[in-house]
């Protein structure tokens, strides 16, 4: 569990400049601190002794389909290069973005051990979350001085950070807001989620607006079970004080910067949002994206079965003779590198996660677990909108962040319908004492469960 929080730690607050700065080669391929704790997990995981490991009656299906598609993609990647005359060295890089996923989701899996560490990983979550926010807001900070200084407000759009910036925190702080459940105290929740809220909005991408707006929506209107009329009327006073927070934000950073933030962002970044903007010298956001998705459908029309491989795009491009923004749609961009398989290889467990976690949250055997199943369902949500709108899950630090959430959601369903099972045994009858591992006083049930059993 040591060398998990220190993963976490160093993906959610380490820049990507501080990363490059301390890697060093190994064989002539590049090795940075995330590798060396990744593969120690990794590897922690694989020989970890099975002392209060809780057994499932089953493994979750979705856990070798999830890993079954993305082994197969890798493979199908490395057929394709080799096939194209590419390097291995120039595409190193990807096979490692991809192999992360299927490694982190073996390590969400088998980390969360037992029921009660549901609660445990919750808060690690939630925390990793809200120091990921902390950590981009001092980045902003310190750009926001260059700015000062005459450099472009485009500088606070490249800042390269880790984590998701607070988005998992705000959401899950936004449902237990809405479902009235006590996680922190509501003190606490309410400058915890105008934090995370901050530091998803604070830097002046489209695609961290679109991403933001739609997962709070989802998290206080769509998850909570409780009368639609609380959903609508939190959601309306969480607008005002999100809408304060965000206007207090901007004064803030026009005065530090001694120039008009606001009308950056309104005139150059929530302008280009709308496809029909015809300004001389602006771009949509269709047309930053728009050319790239077009050449990978065509690269993948070439090859509609097994994609041509890793690195596909670099090749595109040369030919080109320029950029097309490539890569920054993972469905168009798994379809081109590796075909359908691919295509399904992310589609499978993000999909998956959404469905299982919503599950979760309204089997609600236990408070804890429906807690877990709406962050589950809201990283889901995060990853297929990324997935969706930019350049972000194919790379190794996002990628390795939703990897470790579809392995916990598929071990903390698969532990929910075995207690389930459990409680409903104990249900019929109360000398119920078959599995040594049951535990009638585990958790705080919200009712007795329904007896669906449902993956």
């Amino acid at each position: 569990m040591i060398l998990f929080v220190i993963l976490m730690l160093i993906n959610c607050t380490v820049p990507n400049d501080v990363l490059f700065d301390y890697r060093f080669d190994l064989g002539g391929f590049p090795v940075n601190a995330l590798d060396v704790m990744l593969m120690l997990v990794f590897v922690q995981q694989l020989f970890a002794p099975g002392r209060d490991k809780f057994k499932t009656d089953r493994y979750h299906p979705l856990l070798f389909w999830s890993i079954g598609l993305l082994t197969a993609a890798s493979f199908l990647g490395v057929v394709g290069a080799a096939f194209g005359g590419t390097g291995v060295r120039q595409y190193v890089t990807v096979l490692r973005n991809l192999a992360t996923i299927p490694a982190s989701i073996f390590i969400g899996y088998t980390l969360l051990k037992n029921p009660r560490r549901v609660k445990t990983m919750t808060y690690i979550w939630l925390f990793g979350s809200v120091i990921s926010a902390i950590s981009l807001l001092f980045l902003i900070r310190e750009t926001s001085e260059m700015v000062a200084r005459g450099r472009s407000f485009d500088e606070l759009r490249v800042i390269r950070y880790g984590g998701d910036t607070g988005l998992a925190a705000a959401g899950l702080l936004a449902f237990v807001m809405v479902s009235h459940i006590r996680l922190l105290p509501k003190v606490l929740t309410l400058g915890l989620f105008l934090l995370t809220v901050a530091g998803v909005f604070a830097p002046p991408h489209r695609g961290a607006y679109v991403t933001g707006v739609l997962i709070l929506c989802f998290s206080a209107l769509v998850l909570p079970r409780v009368p639609l009329g609380r959903r609508f009327a939190l959601a309306a006073i969480g607008m005002v004080l999100i809408g304060s927070t965000l206007l207090t934000g901007a004064v803030v950073m026009s005065r530090i910067t001694g120039r008009d933030f606001e009308h950056y962002v309104v005139q150059k970044r929530l302008k280009q949002l709308a496809p029909w903007l015809d300004e001389e010298t602006k771009v949509t956001v269709t047309g930053t994206r728009l050319p790239g998705i077009l050449a990978e459908l065509k690269v993948w029309s070439e090859s509609p079965l097994i994609g041509q491989g890793f690195a596909i795009s670099s090749r595109v491009e040369a030919e080109e003779g320029g950029e097309l923004g490539m890569n920054h749609n993972v469905w168009t961009s798994a379809l081109a590198q590796y075909g359908p398989v691919g295509f399904f290889a992310f589609a499978v467990p993000i999909v998956g996660t959404i469905v299982v976690g919503r599950r979760m949250v309204r089997a609600q055997t236990d408070v804890h677990m429906a807690v877990f199943g709406a962050l589950a369902a809201i990283m889901g949500a995060m990853a297929f909108i990324w997935a969706s709108l930019s350049l972000s899950i194919n790379q190794q630090r996002l990628g390795m962040l939703v990897g470790l959430m579809f392995g916990m959601a598929f071990r903390c369903r698969a532990m929910q319908l075995t207690l389930e099972r459990q409680h409903a045994l104990w249900e019929y009858d109360s000398n119920y004492n078959d599995d040594p591992q049951y535990d009638q006083s585990y958790g705080e049930p919200l009712h007795h469960p329904s007896g669906s059993l449902r993956y």
